[in-house]
């Protein structure tokens, strides 16, 4: 697992800590037709919003900062606060209100792009594992706490069993 700590204004650190993970990621060249494209370990859209989400929704008054944690075959990213109870972690995986604890943060980051519409982050991370072949999203809440997990295909290889792999 990497770590590293990112300080300084909120959008900055979502920049930064972007940067980070791609930086600690695999990636493959795939070249199509005469075009020669970079492909990640992990949907660089999911990363992003995961890391989006967790600094709009973070509950500011705990002093636990946003973790972004690189495993060798995961990505967790964690902030303080669990869902509204108006929430249940199935309603992340279909159509549903955005209810944000920071709306003058949310806005901002709707402002400068980096929130595309109000509640369909959890849907757009979801699409964009499904369509590199990648399992959905994890999201977990519990203790005060918010977690999505993204997985990788090594995370794929280490459930299936040995008849499963050979298969594949």
């Amino acid at each position: 697992m990497n770590e590293t700590l990112i300080e300084g204004p909120l959008i900055r650190q979502v920049e930064k800590a972007l940067e980070y993970v791609i930086r600690n990621i695999e990636r493959r060249i795939k070249v199509v037709g005469l075009e020669r494209i970079e492909e990640y370990e992990y949907p660089l859209e999911a990363v992003r919003e995961a890391i989006v989400n967790a600094v709009v929704h973070r509950d500011y008054r705990v002093k636990t900062p946003v973790y972004v944690k690189i495993f060798e075959d995961r990505i967790e990213v964690s902030n303080s606060g669990e869902l509204p109870p108006q929430l249940t972690i199935e309603d992340l995986k279909r159509e549903h209100p955005s209810i944000p604890r920071n709306p003058k943060i949310a806005r901002i980051f709707y402002l400068y792009g980096y929130m595309e519409e109000w509640g369909i982050g959890t849907l757009q991370m979801i699409r964009a594992c499904r369509e590199r072949g990648l399992p959905d999203p994890e999201f977990k809440t519990g203790k005060g706490f918010f977690k999505v997990i993204l997985k990788s295909r090594k995370y794929i290889l280490k459930e299936l069993n040995l008849n499963e792999k050979k298969t594949l």
